[in-house]
């Protein structure tokens, strides 16, 4: 049977979804008491001038076309919040950062507040069911499951301790943390918490629901991922009950790599992992918190098929976060960014930025074939809220945004200049967008770290690795937001001691290997003399070429005997010389 998988490209090719334009969205972004354009009748006053320069208008009465502002005065980024009705971010109600006051500073607390007694009774409870339900089949003779015994809460942390703890002391295979071989290294704890076939045995049989309420795909109400949704939504619940980002978010991709078979594995080329699970990601764009997302089953995703995937998948995971409304700025690549979305996060109080084709609908045509030169200032064109910004350094990138005015910045950046410095003038947008864009990709950066690297053969184990580590960053960065600081590495250590509390293990650094001094091979074994028949070369042991008043009995001694069995064949004396090489570690006088 061939293996089948959903062909995607990555957010900065080229074959993707290009938007519709407003006549295509009239009755789905226009409400109650708009006009075709989407915007609100009687709006404030103010217009635009003949020379194009702005004098104060309001939403209401936006210009119907892209007007050039490139190098004229606009509206500051404050003044279109005030002119445009938009309620700013407000830093109190609710508090960004950890929405509880710590008074500890243990690591596994942190941990425990994502995968708490309530996930963990979870996991014992679907894992015996589906051992059970396994062990009632016909089983072979040799199999382990005839000797499982049920898991409790004890166990299942220190299966997690143990899973945590290879991320730390990466091996190539999951038998050799229990091997007693000193050339792989040796790590006595994980014998001494769980033995190897029964880590193994809890691998195969981890499960976080019941099978018997599953239904079949197609039918009504089936759910692609009802093997871990349980457990998503407990720990992505936690996530945000835990945790209020601050005003810059992001949304993003992100792989999770996995090679098995599962309808709604993706393939894509440009990124690091190509082929595994999609996920639409929200982050808190200042710390990299990770807040929520949204897996992408493939045709069993759920978007407006009107809106496309993109626009669909921005507005749903902030509908789902309760953020829209708040006086936040989202921050997307040219995967997501339409001037339709925009309009729409807009009209919700919600501001947005981020890189954008200039072949999407709704985009100024004189974009269009615009060719800018390195030594070119910005070009900025405006059609309120909207503001478009193209700038040339390396290449040319044009950036869409509802937040920004054209105000230009001049930075000192590196060149291969006799300075090994440049003046570059570039939009605020720009950099802006370079400094909120990433907190996607540094999440999983920060994962990629101590993350645990074996192989999973089903889908839903591969998804249940990515959470427990998605869960120990967030602990860590609320851990450090919460006035503590430590390494990740020693923030994971702890969670491992933490979980394994329960067990009362008392673990102990490896043992120091012995160093055994090294035996050479002419002290080992029985040796035979030779004899050249015509050179006669110095003798290893009596002979040298260093001769002083002192030592007036040595100098250079020649013959032609030597050893047969050492390798380089030394030259010695046959009689004190060559007993002398063969038994004493030091033979030289």
């Amino acid at each position: 049977m061939e293996e089948s998988f959903n062909f995607n490209w990555d957010s900065d090719s080229d074959e993707e979804f290009f938007g519709f334009g407003e006549e295509d969205l009239e009755g789905v972004l226009c409400g109650p008491g708009e006009d075709e354009e989407g915007v609100e009748e009687g709006g404030a006053a103010g217009n635009f001038t003949e020379a194009g320069d702005f004098t104060g208008c309001g939403e209401g009465d936006a210009p119907r076309e892209w007007l050039d502002v490139t190098g004229k005065t606009v509206a500051t980024e404050g003044e279109r919040k005030r002119s445009d009705g938009r309620i700013p971010f407000v830093h109190t109600n609710p508090r960004p950062g950890p929405q509880r006051v710590w008074d500890c500073s243990d690591p596994y607390l942190f941990f425990k507040a994502f995968f708490s007694d309530c996930v963990i009774d979870l996991m014992v409870a679907e894992t015996n069911r589906y051992a059970e339900a396994l062990a009632s089949t016909e089983l072979a003779s040799h199999s382990r499951l005839r000797d499982y015994k049920p898991t409790d809460r004890s166990e299942m942390e220190a299966f997690l301790a143990i899973q945590i703890s290879m991320g730390l002391t990466r091996k190539p295979q999951i038998a050799d943390y229990w091997s007693t071989q000193s050339s792989l290294g040796l790590t006595p704890n994980f014998a001494r918490v769980m033995t190897r076939n029964r880590f193994q045995l809890l691998s195969s049989c981890i499960h976080f629901n019941d099978n018997s309420l599953r239904l079949e795909r197609g039918q009504p109400g089936y759910d692609p991922l009802f093997k871990i949704r349980p457990l998503m939504d407990l720990v992505l619940k936690s996530f945000q009950s835990e945790y209020y980002p601050h005003e810059h978010l992001s949304i993003d991709e992100s792989m999770v790599s996995f090679r098995g078979r599962v309808f709604f594995r993706q393939y894509v080329p440009n990124k690091r992992h190509r082929f595994g699970l999609k996920n639409f990601v929200l982050s808190d764009a200042t710390s990299n918190y990770t807040y929520l997302w949204h897996v992408y089953t493939g045709g069993a995703f759920n978007y407006d098929r009107c809106l496309g995937i993109g626009h669909s998948s921005v507005v749903g995971l902030l509908r789902e976060a309760k953020l829209l409304g708040k006086g936040h700025s989202l921050y997307t690549d040219s995967y997501y960014t339409s001037p339709a979305l925009f309009q729409e996060l807009h009209r919700q109080n919600t501001g947005a930025c981020g890189t954008v084709r200039v072949n999407r609908k709704g985009m100024p045509p004189q974009l269009h074939g615009l060719k800018l030169r390195p030594s070119d200032p910005p070009v900025f064109f405006e059609k309120r809220p909207l503001l478009t910004a193209s700038f040339r350094d390396a290449g040319t990138v044009t950036v869409l945004s509802t937040v920004h005015d054209n105000l230009v910045i001049t930075k000192r950046v590196r060149s291969k200049g006799p300075d090994g410095y440049r003046t570059l003038r570039k939009p605020k947008s720009v950099e802006d967008y370079n400094r909120f864009m990433g907190g996607v990709d540094r999440g999983d950066q920060l994962c990629s770290y101590y993350s645990y690297q074996h192989r999973a053969m089903k889908w839903y184990h591969r998804l249940f690795h990515h959470i427990r580590e998605v869960a120990l960053v967030n602990a860590y960065i609320l851990h450090k937001e919460s006035g503590n600081t430590m390494q990740s590495a020693g923030f994971r250590e702890l969670v491992v001691k933490g979980l394994l509390r329960r067990r009362q293990i008392e673990l102990t650094p490896p043992p120091r290997p012995i160093s055994t001094p090294l035996v050479p091979v002419r002290l080992t074994g029985r040796h035979f003399l030779g004899q050249h028949e015509k050179s006669r070369p110095d003798c290893k042991v009596c002979s040298t070429r260093k001769r002083s008043p002192d030592d007036a009995h040595r100098g250079r001694k020649q013959t032609p005997f030597f050893c047969k069995t050492c390798s380089d064949h030394p030259a010695l004396c046959p009689t004190d010389c060559f007993e002398m090489y063969h038994t004493k570690l030091v033979y030289k006088h």
